[in-house]
């Protein structure tokens, strides 16, 4: 995930349009202008649906089946390794998902009662603009880290699998309810540090206008300009890349070989049935954790595609806010998938779920 990617949309300083505000505490003249003011009715109109309806719509529908997909792994039991990774990518995908649900955004960019439209930023008093920031911020960081996560642990899920398939013998003195948790943590750990550092370089910006008029915004600041070079290249080249491109090619290479083998297995299985061949993995804990990985791969390709090839054509404008939108509308699509992947892949989520459906109790939990 793009650490940089949201705080891209936040701001814009046209080079020649200055506002001049002078105070005895502050001598220097400058403003900064809401990019979402520049351009027309109908392409602001078309950003504000993307930003304010269509994705927290879809984040808040997403974040609900989460929260039902706990339930139902809960339910199935959480000794089990693979059900200890479908929970770290559930709650993984519901932190991302908090992103769009980011009101102190929203109200920065469309906010109401803005004595002047044409900033961007909080205009609701001291107090209500600094909690502003810190909401803002805190869901930055919750989201930046959920974001990183929910691409990693597939490739946990992956690992798994493949043990399971290729080594069934010593599948599960390798693969455990204690490593799958060590492993589970260790994806949410090793994104904390950059997630954190990441964040300290949002400042909250307090400007005044005129006629003791102020407002208030959330955005990089001295600390990243000093370095900028740096954080860029970490961001772009190095982090980007193994929250991106390297998990999925290990998933898309690791689900290639194992769904051959399951291929091959059960093919053979069905013909050899007089010498009652038996396998050691489970083909319904397979086909579930199979799927998730596909369903990760397709968004995540289609996101990284989406990103090189058009928003990287696009300069600091609208559109380029219209195309960031969409590209989080997909991938709100792949975090939101996991409930109805579950349900439709494993019939014995399906189960727990028509049991919570009824408000049966499930007499088979595992804790």
């Amino acid at each position: 995930m793009d650490l940089l990617a949201r705080d891209q949309t936040t701001t814009y300083v046209p080079p020649n349009d200055v506002i001049k505000t002078s105070t005895p505490e502050m001598k220097v003249n400058y403003t900064i202008f809401c990019l979402y003011s520049v351009g027309s009715a109908n392409e602001k109109l078309a950003l504000q649906i993307m930003t304010c309806y269509a994705n927290p719509a879809l984040a808040i529908v997403g974040f609900g089946a989460n929260m039902l997909c706990i339930e139902i792994l809960r339910r199935s039991g959480l000794r089990k390794p693979s059900n200890i990774f479908l929970l770290s990518l559930v709650v993984a995908d519901s932190m991302s998902q908090l992103q769009s649900m980011n009101f102190g955004e929203v109200l920065m960019f469309w906010g109401p009662d803005q004595k002047h439209s044409e900033l961007c930023g909080w205009q609701y008093g001291e107090t209500v603009d600094f909690f502003l920031f810190v909401s803002t911020v805190v869901i930055y960081v919750l989201g930046g880290l959920g974001g990183c996560v929910n691409t990693f642990v597939p490739v946990l899920i992956t690992a798994e699998r493949m043990i399971a398939v290729f080594f069934p013998i010593t599948f599960k003195k390798i693969v455990t309810t204690k490593t799958a948790v060590i492993a589970a943590f260790i994806a949410y750990a090793v994104w904390i540090p950059w997630v954190l550092t990441f964040s300290t370089l949002y400042q909250f910006y307090r400007i005044p206008i005129y006629n003791k008029d102020y407002y208030s915004f959330v955005a990089l600041g001295m600390k990243y300009f000093k370095n900028r070079p740096l954080y860029d290249l970490l961001n772009h080249y190095v982090f980007q890349v193994f929250s991106s491109w390297v998990p999925v090619a290990i998933v898309s290479v690791g689900c290639t070989f194992i769904g051959v083998k399951v291929f091959y297995t059960l093919r053979l299985r069905k013909r050899m049935t007089s010498k009652n061949i038996s396998i050691h993995w489970s083909p319904r804990t397979t086909r579930t954790l199979l799927l998730t990985c596909l369903v990760f791969t397709v968004t995540n390709l289609s996101i990284s595609f989406l990103n090189f090839y058009i928003l990287s054509g696009f300069k600091q404008n609208i559109w380029f806010l219209i195309g960031s939108e969409i590209t989080y509308f997909i991938t709100l699509i792949g975090s939101s998938s996991n409930f109805f992947v579950y349900i439709t892949s494993n019939r014995k989520l399906m189960k727990i779920f028509l049991d919570i459906v009824h408000f049966r109790k499930h007499t088979s939990a595992v804790f």
